[in-house]
């Protein structure tokens, strides 16, 4: 039951304040370096957010929430299903930026089971905490990376879905996204196809492929 209403704490519509400008999701991506291991999300907004402040009621003025998903789209119905045990065997990826008041970094759970689960619930009670991460705010273009191994992936794809808060006045999404793919104005309801590999990628496998049917034929023409 914590878990539930530290949730709707997040999620829960909020009475706007007179004077408090809304946030507007003005784009947002996922990057996949291999050699580095890690993964690059960037928000962008059209009116920077303040995460480090918290409000009279000690909530961030602003936060967001993130759910990844290694294996399929809907990231964030997928977590709520994997909470509740109807989605067993699934993984998924929790951040969240409501600490950044208290500790100055974004904070990460792996979703749990909540029907088989007693350990730590985390900053948010979606699970066992999975490490803090730092953030880097230009205006209001956001960025932050996570290590691929959090994330249940190697190479990707993977997806994700996020919402937004600015308490007392607004929230927003969830925001579907697949890694790859840079996002603007008009959002998707869905997250998109998973990316192609790039054309030399494609080019160069074909050609592998090619060399290894020549070779077959070889090997073939000289049997007796």
């Amino acid at each position: 039951m914590k878990c539930i209403a530290m949730v709707a704490a997040l999620l829960s519509p909020a009475i706007a304040m007179a004077g408090t400008p809304p946030l507007i999701v003005d784009g947002y991506s996922a990057r996949i370096d291999p050699v580095a291991q890690q993964a690059t999300f960037e928000i962008d907004y059209l009116v920077p957010p303040d995460y480090a402040r918290a409000n009279a009621q000690g909530l961030p003025k602003d936060s967001f929430a993130l759910w990844i998903d290694p294996d399929s789209a809907y990231a964030y119905d997928r977590a709520q299903s994997h909470y509740r045990g109807d989605l067993p065997g699934s993984r998924q990826t929790f951040l969240t930026a409501d600490a950044v008041p208290q500790s100055g970094a974004l904070q990460a759970s792996a979703v749990v089971d909540s029907t088989t689960y007693t350990g730590d619930y985390g900053i948010d009670g979606w699970g066992s905490p999975a490490g803090s991460f730092a953030y880097v705010q230009s205006h209001g273009v956001v960025t932050f990376a996570l290590p691929l191994s959090l994330l249940g992936v190697t190479t990707g794809p993977f997806y994700y879905s996020f919402l937004f808060t600015r308490y007392g006045a607004t929230e927003g999404g969830p925001f579907e996204g697949v890694s790859g793919i840079a996002y603007t104005p008009p959002f998707p309801t869905m997250p998109g196809p998973v990316p192609e590999p790039p054309t030399g990628l494609l080019a160069a496998a074909g050609l592998l492929a090619l060399t290894a049917l020549r070779a077959r034929r070889r090997v073939a023409t000289c049997r007796p």
